[in-house]
């Protein structure tokens, strides 16, 4: 009997590690956003907000997508309770491929008392995956998805191409639309760049090309996912064919 309660308490505390760890690696990340005016391109929009998350990983770097930092002239990171800030660089970005990898200017700040995350191994379809918001208030709110089938998607520059999960779940809106890490088994498998509330569908970058951008980015000099430089299309209609 007490070797059994043993094992269960075990089992439990496991799990409460593995949950803290995951919550404890989540991070917002907030820009100030400025671009060029289509009409005038001599002239700048106004400023604008974007709020979204990061995963922290080691060595206090925070990966997130493209999408928040595009004309951006102000990044900073903040605690999941909003008590605490620091400012933060881009050290490496990848519009084509939706990634951005992020790290503070000068101290590290809380980011010090945090738990960074790894990468998992990719999902195949049928595998559930955590999606994790945070509230207003810094409490975390997870959201269970299943994963249904491997896609090539664009998610954020029209024309290129990367593979996705596609994952069945039921969001709820927080005060994170932008970016939302995603986990399997305690580790880092995607992030989600969109979400169908019609549908029920969100598209997650897949933890196969989050790997391939910080092995690249890793030297310090980062070249990026190769083009062929082709385009193609399917010619079904025999006349248009011919």
């Amino acid at each position: 009997m007490k070797q059994s309660l043993l094992i269960f308490s075990l089992i439990f505390l496991s799990s409460l590690f593995s949950s803290a760890a995951i919550e404890d690696s989540v991070i917002r990340v907030n820009s100030t956003l400025q671009g060029y005016s289509p009409s005038q391109p001599w002239e700048k929009t106004s400023p604008r907000k974007r709020r979204g998350l990061g995963a922290l990983l080691s060595g206090n770097r925070v990966l997130t997508t493209s999408q928040m930092v595009a004309d951006h002239i102000y990044l900073e990171l903040e605690s999941a309770d909003s008590s605490e800030r620091v400012p933060a660089k881009v050290i490496a970005v990848d519009y084509d491929a939706n990634l951005a990898l992020l790290a503070p200017i000068g101290e590290a700040g809380f980011l010090e008392k945090m738990t960074p995350t790894s990468l998992g191994s990719p999902a195949k379809p049928d595998d559930k995956l955590t999606i994790l918001q945070l509230e207003n208030n810094g409490s975390s709110q997870k959201t269970e998805g299943i994963v249904r089938s491997m896609e090539l998607l664009s998610t954020f520059v029209s024309g290129r191409y990367f593979l996705c999960y596609e994952v069945k779940a039921s969001m709820q809106t927080e005060g994170n639309s932008f970016t939302l890490p995603a986990y399997r088994e305690g580790k880092l498998t995607g992030l989600l760049t969109s979400y169908d509330a019609k549908d029920q569908i969100c598209d997650i970058l897949s933890v196969d090309i989050l790997s391939a951008f910080l092995e690249d980015a890793e030297n310090g000099s980062y070249d990026g996912f190769p083009s062929l430089g082709v385009g193609f299309s399917t010619t079904e209609d025999p006349y248009f064919r011919k």
